[in-house]
């Protein structure tokens, strides 16, 4: 989201919160991704601090290249000491019971990037290369999908785009047969463009418009 939609979000929020609570989680994920500053939203979020529950949910895996590792964490925004031990109980409970412990490797290796401090800045680099990757085949898509009037959200980079498809469970069907594969969900196409090489974007568009 663009500063300005999130301004308009938060102003919402505000206001709503006086009528009943209100709980935000932001989805970090992919937010190490992003093609600009991927902290930069973050001040636009401060009027919520006290008057909603704000909770960022973290990827670590993601962020640092490791995907698949399923590590992550979830903070929240908690400012009353007796609220903030309670939340801590909720999670610890509430994690345990749904996912059990994380991958201990998994965790030895995220501890050991957010210490070493020269190996972060390494995994910086690889992420970097990573991001200038997938933008391109980001740009290509933009490029080719408008012209074969696709229809899909703004799609200013990440691993994923959805298009829009009245028909997605056959049109998904008939991309089978080309070789090229998607999810179809109600209404839409999920496109994990993340495996797709710049060179068949192409491709990839000519069947999504079949």
């Amino acid at each position: 989201m663009r500063p300005e939609e999130w301004r308009a979000v938060v102003e919402r929020l505000v206001v709503r919160s006086n009528d009943a609570p209100i709980t935000l989680l932001v989805d970090m994920a992919y937010f190490a991704y992003n093609a600009h500053d991927p902290r930069a939203f973050l001040k636009e979020l401060r009027p919520l601090l006290g008057k909603v529950g704000l909770l960022f949910a973290w990827s670590a895996s993601k962020t640092y290249t490791h995907y698949g590792l399923r590590i992550g964490a979830l903070i929240a925004c908690v400012p009353d000491a007796a609220e903030r031990a309670a939340t801590e109980a909720a999670f610890s409970y509430s994690c345990r019971g749904t996912w059990s412990n994380c991958s201990r490797g998994g965790m030895a290796a995220i501890a050991r990037l957010l210490t070493d401090h020269e190996l972060a800045r390494a995994c910086d680099r690889e992420r970097d290369e990573l991001k200038a990757l997938l933008g391109a085949r980001v740009a290509a898509f933009n490029e080719l999908a408008p012209a074969r009037s696709l229809r899909y959200p703004r799609y200013e980079g990440g691993f994923f785009v959805t298009v829009f498809a009245d028909d997605a469970h056959d049109r998904a069907a008939r991309m089978r047969e080309k070789g090229v594969f998607v999810v179809p969900q109600k209404g839409a196409l999920r496109v994990a463009l993340c495996s797709v090489a710049e060179r068949d974007i192409a491709r990839l568009v000519d069947a999504l418009a079949l």
